[in-house]
């Protein structure tokens, strides 16, 4: 059966205090990885992190993103450098953890709202960043996520992610796909997720308002056959979010109470995959 993770937003964007509390409630819960999504290189130690996860027997997974003085689309030089090498630090902490991959959405920066039409330049710079960085780590990849239009001005569907690959030129660029991104950018669950094909090594979870499992819009069954179709292999990854870490809420506009706890939206949540990579045999 695939292994299923979590993100540990649903808890937490602060590590002052340790990892290892949190990893081993997510462990005891039953799941196979963690997701830590990075907001600064120095927010975790990842010799720390490493020792954690292994001695746990968890499966980790780093994502980043941008802001807009990392801002790999920028106009300006400067902050086009300082982006890229803010994504090679990331893969460098992602490979000390043992993370097989850096995923996320910089492509763009994560919220901006354009104040113009996107244009040739903007993807060209994108391009041009995330081909130095994969060039410096071929072997290692770099995935993608394409992300709704409320949250990225650029890549928002698997077509553009796959435009923007095909500009990279590099064959250690893959996809990231996200049901919640999926419900409002896609025509449709499974003729997307065949698109992509086995680019995809990496798939997030979450209803159409990132609540309780079976309680939303999404057409699982479908989304997990067309998984089947493409003989996934990789993890998938429950990404949802309460309105109790404030950081996160207001990020993705978590504004309503959609689970009794993080803790029972956890449990449920995996409760809910393990019984669709059951009946599909994923």
């Amino acid at each position: 059966m695939a292994k299923i993770g979590i993100n540990t937003f649903l808890w937490t964007t602060r590590w002052e205090n340790g990892v290892f509390k949190t990893l081993e409630k997510i462990k005891l819960m039953g799941f196979d990885a963690v997701q830590i999504p990075l907001l600064s290189l120095d927010a975790l130690d990842p010799k720390e992190l490493a020792e954690a996860t292994g001695k746990l027997n968890l499966d980790c997974f780093i994502s980043a993103g941008l802001k807009d003085h990392t801002d790999v689309t920028s106009d300006d030089a400067e902050t086009r450098r300082r982006g890229t090498e803010f994504l090679k630090g990331c893969v460098r902490f992602a490979r000390q953890v043992g993370a097989p991959f850096l995923s996320g959405s910089f492509h763009s920066v994560f919220g901006r709202k354009a104040t113009r039409p996107v244009g040739p330049e903007q993807w060209r710079h994108s391009a041009d960043c995330l081909r130095e960085v994969a060039g410096e780590f071929r072997g290692y990849s770099l995935v993608l996520e394409p992300i709704n239009r409320y949250e990225s001005f650029l890549v928002n569907t698997a077509a553009q992610a796959q435009k923007l690959i095909d500009m990279i030129g590099e064959p250690n660029v893959k996809v990231h796909l996200d049901t919640f991104h999926m419900n409002i950018e896609e025509n449709d669950f499974t003729n997307t997720i065949r698109s992509v094909g086995d680019t995809m090594v990496h798939f997030h979870v979450a209803e159409n308002h990132r609540g309780r499992f079976g309680h939303g819009t999404i057409p699982w069954d479908e989304v997990f056959k067309a998984l089947v179709d493409i003989r996934y292999r990789g993890a998938i990854v429950i990404e949802s979010f309460v309105p109790e870490v404030a950081e996160v809420a207001a990020a993705a506009a978590i504004w309503r109470k959609m689970a009794g706890s993080a803790d029972e939206l956890a449990r449920e949540g995996l409760a809910f995959v393990k019984a669709l990579c059951e009946k599909h045999n994923l």
